[in-house]
């Protein structure tokens, strides 16, 4: 879901936990909150949610082109055969 979003145009709000510490990179393709702190989850949502359209787009079109790059498959896949082949060593 974090990937589809920036991909997508998306800001992606996620919290500093399980899998979103993998798919979101934090101020490049969505942010990183704490968990159970609606402190930090009330200041990041009305921060992006006051954004001018151009602080936005800025964002979004870096978050899309940072998401395209870092989360394509060619990486995936060989980051993944090389877990493979460490567990046969």
């Amino acid at each position: 879901m974090a990937v589809e979003a920036a991909t997508a145009g998306g800001v992606m709000i996620a919290s500093r936990m399980d899998g979103f510490m993998d798919s979101v990179l934090d101020g490049e393709t969505g942010f990183l909150v704490e968990p159970k702190s609606a402190p930090d989850w009330a200041a990041r949502i009305t921060e992006v949610a006051s954004w001018p359209a151009k602080t936005r787009r800025v964002f979004t079109d870096r978050a899309m082109a940072r998401a395209k790059t870092h989360f394509n498959w060619e990486r995936v896949a060989r980051e993944v055969l090389d877990v493979y082949r460490a567990r046969q060593r």
